[in-house]
């Protein structure tokens, strides 16, 4: 894909949001012009993802993940055993961290 990613944390997910971890995601093509939303779809083989660290995590702990995107539109992601075929609204939990696949820049946050 040729892609450059950058993945930081960041003090809040957004003004009024309350999180236990934020991380900002960006990406950019090989021209470094910044990718837009969706440029993955179900077709593609392979999905981008991150592995977003759970901070002092406990085993059975509930924990919500969260995506808002550069506009500012919030969306929840599912908790799953196993992912489905279109992973996009849908997250794992494995150790410490929240396993969830990409195709978006933006924020992820943990509550």
């Amino acid at each position: 894909m040729g892609a450059d990613l950058e993945l930081k944390d960041v003090p809040s997910a957004g003004a009024g949001i309350s999180s236990r971890n934020a991380l900002q995601l960006s990406i950019w093509d090989v021209d470094q012009n910044p990718l837009q939303t969706d440029f993955y779809t179900s077709t593609v083989p392979e999905w981008p993802y991150l592995y977003l660290p759970i901070p002092d995590y406990n085993l059975g702990e509930n924990i919500r993940l969260f995506y808002r995107d550069n506009a500012g539109q919030s969306r929840e992601y599912s908790l799953v055993e196993e992912f489905s075929d279109f992973p996009n609204d849908e997250y794992r939990i494995i150790g410490n961290c929240a396993l969830v696949f990409i195709d978006n820049p933006g924020i992820f946050y943990l509550q």
